[in-house]
């Protein structure tokens, strides 16, 4: 039936809110095939297609949707029609050769593939394959638009009874079945207001969507675009598992005790997996709800499209007892039944989600409808094998079908979710369920989410602990081995390994002098020379252990470190020793002691006889090496001591991962207060080889460094991003191609570390040709836990992942509640092992916050018990995740994610994204009037030497690029552009420092924008052609509002699918452009729009387009008056 024969129409009345979403989705995507169903079953025995087909139509006469088709365009909302007659379409296929299941299912999926023409009737179509003699395959198609899966049973029953009686030749009369119109009537009744209000209340504070693990990778851009809708939907993975018999009847059994469905044990389990795989404890999905009200006669019987989905928000706190916990998600289900006619696209609206995220990227369905099944006396014609073809929307829908072993099915979409991670889901839900199954009345919801193995700990190989040396010991070895070899060079000056040994043993025996002892703490303020290595040994050499303290910090935190941490003596030099306060401390000035004369070492050594035993039992491992500060987040600093033992396994290791030896060269350029420096100095000199010490004028000017690079043909070098950035500014990768090989034929290697290092720096270093590691860890774990060897195929997916744990360390991402969370989850990283230290100096109460021992899962029997083993843990605050190839990918902190207008934001994310312009150097996202009502982001950003490269330029990309990859709140508002970014003492970005430039930039910014001649801002946003001003009309008219700027984005504003229809209308009416809908998301502004539509080719001729507009414009200049 077209709907162009009025005559033959009977009735016509809205969609429903579900039909809405279909419709627009079906549209939106013609050729996916989405929302086009299918049902297949074998016919046993001998068919009677005469029969077949009176039955067929003895259903289209009985039920008014198989008549119906649909009407959307120049209407101002879609309609359904039904026609008085319509006739569905069987085909025959008795021939086709080497008929298989596979030939079959191909058959199938290309049917479906075809979908149907929705302004004609009906939407359902049957195609039977003779398979044998008395067998065939029978494959219906039909729209979801029509019907739902309820509705099946109850169609194929009345197919069977009228097939029955048209083969026996008995013809009653055709009894019309309840029409689709009761509903729509009995929808036209309810109370939206209310329901709407509700839903708001019932969304209130839920700002994110529940991402599973990679859907969270997924843009906002993507999950609207087209492109990738339409992929993950003509590929959908099905899975399915079954519940043992004995776990269902349990489950059975606490249904009818606490007087629950068994729905709502399935909807929350999969709030629990949903929970561990989000790490959320207030979770959100999709539900499938009957949409059958117990109030509408006759509703079960009812053949349509009745179903609708919307959001369940369940909320998973481990110390809820779980009894009342289902019957309160029980309770919210029943509360909602009332309100569950809304359409899913207004309950979005009144959400505090954005528009263009989806509300959720999961949805269950609970079939417990009748089954398919011939009535008596069909024993001459058997149904068997009948499946169901599932689509889904989403990227995963979980199908739970009631029997009497409850079968889970799962339906992913293959390229936002794998496989591997759909198994995970459905291990995880069989587990919580039969947790579920198990549950006395004081067990917990926690209980229920005990990880099941594997246990993603993520654990470093292991050495010897009792081959581990003390640093002291090893430069003895060495001093004795290779006396001559040149251990340090600093500027001009070179200093072998016997002369260290020999300096570093007299300055040990000085400090003795002076009232050192075993284990007391001793400053060290001495600016970068070979003396200042000196003194690092000298202080290990006489049992003490050294605090760094950087000439370069305010003399008010170098004092606060040295009365914090007890120091009583403090080496320095005679150009730094004024900066110290010499009333509570003892001042050492090394430069004024000749190390070379005999005489000292000689009176020292029959004064402390010894003295020359380091690493012996009276300095054991387990002494402080040194005691380092970091930032407290109160501002006070706080004191981090490490182990010898530590240490040594630090230096061991990472001498293995970047294959360090006697033979090769380090340039140190870190200052002493990092404590990375400590690697640079002392790894080196662990294995026989050189530190080659930048000065601090060339530590901070990367031509200088690379001139060293290159002059001095060093081997490695270890410096945080920034440095890393300074010095491939100043040709570094042009240096060591100039330099070539070293005698050792081996490649530079470039160690980065100390802050996150971002994709284009990366690729950059590679490019040089270097071995480039990427290594990661906090003070508190000794320097660096874990390091990773990068690569272009490391990086393919454009992130920069941190790697493995190193020797004798255990990573561990864990969950708010300290579980271990699976591969692909956002976690804290919690680091065990020997680089631990023992706590915070003095600070017991910060010390137990961040040191904790946390009972973990190891292993699990084949009775699913665990094992559980007490490990002291550190907690980083750092967000990870694990990827699949075992690697650990830094997210930012936990403290760094900030909440602006109710989001939560990570400024990690934008600045990565900002970094793959291809002009911009660095990126740093900051909160202006952070805590105020208008508090906003700011970007600020560091571009390529290029003369096109000012923020005038660029701005309009970088606004496309993150609008483009990032949801409206994480947009900046506005962006600057600096020459550089500030750096602190240990080469750090300074966060502070960079907003008070960056707010200084801005500011003058507005000045000269405000004195300059240009357009003013209003020009720039209002209409300035007639196809913009007509494209405003439309926007006005169908977003009730007043005025609309060009750069608004039509989703932001309040836009939705209903509306893009009429919108498709309107520009098609009054302009002359015929658009399909997916341009409508590509360019959701009036000025991508028009820009687009200029470019248009397939449209009616220009004059056409000039009377459409200019009649457009009229209608403007109209509104325009009304609204004055």
């Amino acid at each position: 039936m077209g709907l162009d024969q009025a005559s033959s129409i009977q009735d016509v009345y809205p969609l429903t809110p579900a039909q809405q979403g279909i419709l627009f989705h079906s549209l939106l995507d013609r050729e996916s095939g989405v929302y086009v169903c299918q049902v297949t079953f074998q016919l046993i025995g001998e068919l009677d297609r005469d029969a077949f087909r009176t039955a067929w139509k003895t259903l289209v006469q009985q039920y008014d949707v198989l008549r119906t088709a649909f009407a959307w365009k120049n209407v101002e909302t879609p309609l359904q029609v039904v026609g008085t007659d319509s006739e569905v379409p069987i085909q025959w296929i008795d021939n086709m050769p080497q008929v298989s299941l596979s030939r079959t299912q191909s058959f199938a999926e290309e049917d479906r593939q075809r979908g149907f023409d929705l302004s004609a009737a009906p939407l359902t179509r049957i195609a039977v394959i003779r398979e044998g003699e008395h067998q065939h395959r029978v494959i219906w198609t039909y729209h979801h638009l029509i019907l739902d899966g309820w509705s099946l049973p109850i169609l194929m029953r009345e197919w069977i009874l009228a097939y029955k009686n048209s083969k026996a030749q008995i013809y009653p009369p055709v009894k019309p079945a309840a029409p689709y119109r009761d509903y729509i009537s009995w929808l036209e009744e309810r109370d939206e207001e209310s329901a709407i209000d509700y839903w708001r209340d019932y969304l209130q504070g839920f700002a994110m969507p529940s991402h599973l693990a990679n859907t969270a990778r997924i843009s906002d851009s993507q999950s609207l675009d087209p492109d990738q809708t339409e992929e993950h939907q003509k590929t959908v993975v099905i899975q399915s598992v079954k519940l043992a018999s004995e776990t269902t009847r349990k489950l059975n059994e606490i249904a009818r005790r606490e007087r629950v469905t068994m729905s709502t044990l399935v909807q929350s389990a999969w709030a629990c997996v949903l929970s561990r795989y989000t790490n959320r404890d207030d979770v959100m999905f999709g539900l499938a709800r009957s949409g059958r009200p117990p109030t509408l006669q006759q509703i079960d019987s009812r053949v349509g499209m009745f179903v609708n989905t919307l959001p369940l928000r369940i909320k998973v706190r481990d110390e809820s007892k779980v009894f009342p916990w289902l019957r309160e998600n029980q309770a919210e289900l029943i509360n909602q039944q009332s309100r569950e006619f809304i359409p899913l696209t207004k309950v979005h609206g009144v959400s505090e989600i954005p528009s263009n995220l989806a509300l959720f990227d999961s949805v269950v369905v609970f079939e417990n409808y009748p089954a398919i099944a011939p009535p008596a006396g069909m024993d001459d014609l058997a149904i068997r094998n009948v499946q169901v073809a599932e689509q889904t929307n989403y990227p995963l829908s979980l199908y739970a079908v009631a029997s009497e072993q409850i079968e889970l099915r799962l339906l992913i979409s293959p390229n936002l979710l794998s496989e591997e991670e759909g198994s995970q889901y459905l291990s995880e839900m069989i587990a919580v369920l039969s947790r579920m199954g198990d549950c006395s009345p004081h067990d917990c919801v926690g209980t229920l989410i005990t990880p099941i193995l594997p246990f993603p700990e993520h654990i470093g190989d292991s050495i010897d602990l009792g081959s581990l040396r003390r640093l002291e010991s090893l430069l003895d070895e060495h001093a004795q081995k290779q006396p001559q070899k040149v251990a340090l060079r600093f500027r001009d000056e070179t200093m072998s390994y016997a002369t260290l040994v020999d300096r570093s043993d007299r300055f040990a025996e000085i400090l003795k002098q002076s009232g050192v002892k075993r284990g007391q703490p001793v400053g060290i303020f001495v600016g970068r020379s070979c003396e200042m290595v000196i003194a690092l040994l000298g202080i290990m050499k006489s049992g003490a252990h050294f605090v760094p303290l950087d000439p370069t910090h305010p003399q008010p935190r170098i004092q606060a470190i040295i009365n914090e941490s007890g120091v009583n003596v403090v080496i320095t030099q005679s150009k730094t020793s004024s900066l110290i306060d010499s009333s509570n401390a003892t001042l050492i000035e090394i430069d004024q002691y000749d190390l070379s004369k005999v005489d000292i070492a000689a009176a020292c050594a029959q004064k402390f006889p010894q003295s020359k035993q380091a690493g012996s039992a009276s300095n054991p491992l387990s002494d402080t090496a040194y005691l380092i500060y970091t930032s407290g987040t109160t501002g006070h600093p706080k004191g981090v001591p490490i182990s010898h033992a530590s240490l040594a396994n630090l230096l061991r290791s990472i001498a293995v991962a970047v294959h360090f030896e006697s033979r090769h060269k380090l340039l140190a350029v870190t200052t002493l207060a990092f404590d990375i420096a400590i690697l640079e100095l002392l790894m080196p000199l662990s294995v026989g080889g050189t530190v080659v010490i930048a000065d601090e004028e060339t530590a901070r000017d990367g031509e200088r460094i690379v001139r060293i690079l290159e002059d001095l043909k060093v081997d490695a070098m270890q410096a945080t991003p920034a440095t890393w950035r300074m010095c491939s500014a100043a040709g570094l990768a042009a240096s060591l191609a100039t330099a070539g090989p070293t005698a050792s034929a081996r490649p530079f290697t470039a160690i980065c570390g100390g802050e996150a290092l971002d994709i284009d720096l990366a690729k950059r270093l590679l490019d040089t040709g270097s071995q480039v590691w990427n290594v990661y860890g906090p003070t508190e774990t000794t320097i660096w836990s874990g390091a990773l060897q990068l690569s272009k195929d490391v990086l393919a997916d454009g992130h920069v992942p941190i790697g493995g744990p190193l020797a004798n360390t255990s990573f561990h991402v864990l969950d708010q509640q300290q579980r271990p969370l699976p591969i692909g989850v956002d976690g804290e990283l919690w680091i065990g092992g020997v680089g631990l230290s023992s706590g915070y100096d003095k600070n017991l109460e910060a010390t137990q916050q961040q040191f904790v021992n946390l009972s973990i899962p190891v292993r699990i029997d084949s009775q699913d018990n665990v094992t559980f083993e007490n490990r002291r843990l550190y907690r980083t605050g750092d967000r990870v995740r694990l990827r699949p190839d075992g690697n650990l990918e830094f997210l930012g902190r936990t403290d760094d994610q900030i909440k602006l207008r109710g989001y939560r934001i990570e400024l990690g994310e934008i600045e990565t994204v900002l970094q793959t312009h291809r002009d911009i150097e660095e990126a740093v996202v900051l909160v202006e009037n952070q805590g105020e009502p208008n508090a906003r982001l700011v970007a600020a950003i560091v571009t390529s030497s290029s003369p096109d490269n000012s923020i005038d330029n660029l701005e309009e990309a970088l606004t496309k690029l993150v609008r483009d990859h990032l949801p409206s709140y994480m947009w900046p508002a506005a962006y600057v552009q600096l020459d550089e970014l500030p750096l602190s003492p240990n080469r750090k970005v300074d966060r502070q420092r960079t907003l008070k430039h960056a707010s200084r930039a801005l500011q003058i910014r507005l000045e000269q924008s405000d004195n300059s001649p240009s357009e003013s801002s209003e020009i720039n946003v209002l209409p300035r052609t007639q196809l913009e001003q007509s494209l405003c009309l439309i926007w006005t008219e169908l977003l009730q509002i007043k005025q609309v700027c060009i750069t608004d984005n039509f989703f932001e504003m309040g836009g939705h699918s209903l509306l893009l229809l009429r919108a498709q209308d309107l520009v098609r009416e009054r302009l002359g452009y015929t658009l399909p809908l997916v341009d409508f998301f590509r360019y959701p502004t009036i000025q991508s729009l028009a820009n687009h539509l200029r470019d248009e080719e397939t449209h009616p001729s220009a004059s056409d387009r000039t009377v459409a507009i200019q009649a457009g414009n009229e209608r403007l200049k109209k509104m325009q008056r009304q609204s004055s």
